[in-house]
């Protein structure tokens, strides 16, 4: 199984396209995907899913829950709003939605961060900052505490 590593610095083109890395095309065509999900639900930036990864483990889970149930439908509801499908084209190209490209702060300068089974899109000025509020060594406690 292939999975997103590494960080990139990327820019948007004039057309308000981001060319997804190599290394990340050759991730989505061993998963024989090309449509992401974008998704504003987990952090001040934008998480890119591939499309099957995302119907396997959000997708499964929501379909799994009631249909007359509030606190289920609220959920459809937040997903729903909170994603779209974007397609990469033969070149590797995806053009992020105006919304998302917003919500994210992205103008022409993104960093990628892969989170194996995902990856993350970040105005490089927020990705900063977030680094700046965490603590090496918590993380390091937790991945001892998780087994990795």
């Amino acid at each position: 199984m292939a999975y997103f590593h590494d960080s990139y610095d990327c820019t948007i083109d004039d057309n308000k396209r981001l060319s997804i890395p190599s290394r990340y095309r050759k991730v989505m065509s061993l998963l024989k995907e090309k449509i992401f999900v974008i998704s504003t639900l987990e952090s001040p930036c934008l998480t890119f899913y591939p499309n099957c990864k995302f119907e396997e483990k959000i997708v499964k889970a929501i379909d799994d829950m009631p249909e007359l149930d509030d606190e289920a439908n609220d959920l459809r509801r937040q997903i729903g709003l909170q994603t779209t499908l974007v397609p990469m084209d033969n070149q590797g190209r995806l053009v992020i939605p105006p919304r998302f490209r917003e919500f994210a702060g992205i103008e022409r300068k993104v960093k990628l961060v892969g989170l194996m089974n995902k990856f993350e899109v970040w105005n490089p000025e927020r990705y900063e900052q977030y680094l700046k509020t965490k603590d090496v060594k918590a993380i390091k406690t937790a991945m001892k505490r998780r087994g990795i």
